[in-house]
């Protein structure tokens, strides 16, 4: 049976996710589904508090009553140690998903106005992510497309795709993607990748 459900557009992604706190409020509904819980005890006796980072940025916190640890809705996650705002992230994450030939980190610096080397660790660590996500993961069903390249740099010797010098870079993408929440975003590229 065919989705009916289509992937949203950038627009649309940005719409919904312009400001930190519907992040925040889309994350914790996904991280916490059945209630916020402490991430150390796993109490549901946690309270929710704003304070001022040490920049002036608001910082939106929960502490457990019970053990007394204060968490962020990002600690543990990839977001974690990020001073990015989640809407850079989102949006990061909605263009590595949605782009049939992947994203590099030097056009995430040129979409989401960060140096390279924040491009790169974005990247990095939503791919990471990706990679270590069990159903993100599961095995490709129905009508599959592969693709296959070889990069390596121009060197001395033969040419072509028998070169010991080139690596090859396998990509592989289910065309009728079931219904899931990683609808658009089910591609794997390589043999270390899940």
């Amino acid at each position: 049976m065919k989705s009916n459900k289509k992937q949203p557009s950038i627009f649309e992604v940005f719409e919904q996710f312009n400001t930190e706190e519907r992040c925040i409020s889309h994350f914790e509904r996904i991280r916490w589904p059945h209630g916020l819980r402490c991430i150390r005890c796993d109490s549901e006796r946690v309270m929710q508090f704003d304070s001022h980072g040490k920049t002036g940025k608001v910082r939106h916190l929960y502490e457990c009553v019970d053990c007394r640890y204060q968490y962020s809705v990002t600690t543990g996650t990839i977001f974690h140690d990020s001073h990015l705002p989640l809407t850079k992230w989102f949006l990061a994450i909605y263009m590595i998903c949605s782009a049939k030939k992947g994203v590099s980190a030097a056009q995430l610096k040129r979409e989401l106005k960060t140096s390279y080397e924040t491009a790169w660790y974005m990247a990095h660590r939503i791919r990471t992510a990706m990679s270590e996500d069990v159903h993100f993961c599961e095995k490709f069903s129905g009508i599959v497309e592969a693709d296959e390249t070889y990069v390596g740099g121009k060197g001395k010797g033969p040419r072509g795709r028998s070169t010991a010098s080139k690596v090859p870079v396998i990509a592989v993408r289910e065309r009728n993607i079931r219904q899931s929440p990683y609808a658009g975003c089910r591609e794997r590229l390589g043999e270390r990748a899940c």
